[in-house]
């Protein structure tokens, strides 16, 4: 189905320093990105995987069947994504990595003292990496994830796709953090007319996906 086609896949959290041996990062563990880039190398697809610092556990034929890239920090990410966009162009691009909405501003060069009874840490927003992803390829097929908690269904579904218009974006996966445990995991793919599919558990989630996309390119 997508012999030929050249697949990128990025995954994974990405951490933000807050000293030289803590950092500030999310949940996720890159396991649901790592399903993507199997499921797509399985279709025949060339894949490249881009990813962080989570607790996808990774098998030997991970490693040589597909071309994987670690990155640790956003701008570890950021960076991957100008160099990578330099030096080949991608047919498809699956952005589910968890990228930080926010990092630290003034990260401490050495380590926080302990024992701080109010130890505050400023913030400052980060840029969207899916935006940059856009730019650098115009014409690529692009699918956006849009994670939010506690929504209705028709408030997420609003969310999504205001954010998949925003980016210019092919297809957007919505789903909500308190609809995912272990293999159960709704989720809607959503295109730019509006139209909306459902999946249940992630083994859905990726032949739907991959259904949606082989249907548009």
């Amino acid at each position: 189905m997508f012999e030929g086609k050249k697949v990128l896949v990025t995954a994974g959290p990405t951490w933000s320093a807050v000293d030289r041996v803590r950092v500030m990062t999310s949940i996720f563990s890159g396991e649901t990105g790592l399903r993507f880039a199997r499921h797509f190398k399985g279709l025949g697809a060339d894949v490249t995987l881009l990813m962080g610092p989570g607790r996808a556990k990774f098998t030997a034929e991970d490693w040589t069947e597909m071309t994987v890239k670690q990155f640790w920090y956003y701008d570890d990410l950021a960076e991957l994504i100008e160099t990578e966009f330099d030096e080949k162009s991608y047919d498809i691009v699956i952005h589910s990595s968890a990228v930080s909405d926010y990092k630290i501003r003034n990260a401490n060069n050495g380590k926080t003292p302990s024992g701080k009874n109010d130890l505050s840490i400023p913030l400052e927003p980060t840029a969207k990496l899916v935006d940059r992803i856009r730019e650098k390829a115009p014409n690529t097929f692009l699918v956006k994830f849009k994670l939010q908690v506690g929504l209705t269904k028709e408030e997420l579904y609003d969310i999504a796709i205001n954010s998949l218009k925003a980016s210019n974006a092919n297809l957007i996966v919505a789903n909500d953090l308190d609809h995912m445990d272990g293999e159960n995991h709704v989720a809607y793919v959503i295109d730019p007319s509006g139209q909306s599919q459902e999946a249940r558990t992630k083994v859905e989630m990726c032949n739907l996906l991959a259904k949606e996309i082989s249907k548009r390119i």
